[in-house]
């Protein structure tokens, strides 16, 4: 989804990291400008039950509201600071809006 022209969140699985028991883990990947990073989201699906599409698992188990309502809030926790750091910052990158998230963003020190 695009927040506006300059960035896009997309929601997907990372097939390459399957585990054995057929279950893949959630990405999130961020671009600003033309330049990505991902993320990952810590929660794993079956590829069955993945909505490539709406960036969702399907269903309504409690396994599968409780991974959708962990990707809403991470999609609003990225907006979130990617309006915060517009507001403070002249230039805002994938890696800032990526540690700021991480909480790993080291405050300028003047």
């Amino acid at each position: 989804m695009k927040i506006n022209e300059r960035v896009a969140l997309l929601v997907m699985l990372e097939k390459s990291k399957m585990t054995t028991d057929g279950k893949a883990p959630i990405f999130i990947r961020l671009t600003i400008e033309c330049k990505r990073t991902e993320m990952s989201l810590g929660q794993k699906v079956h590829l069955k039950n993945w909505d490539q599409e709406r960036g969702y698992v399907r269903g309504v188990s409690i396994e599968a509201r409780l991974i959708n309502n962990a990707i809403d809030a991470a999609l609003l926790k990225l907006r979130q600071i990617y309006d915060h750091l517009c507001l403070n910052e002249t230039y805002v990158s994938a890696d800032m809006v990526k540690k700021a998230y991480q909480g790993r963003l080291e405050k300028d020190k003047t």
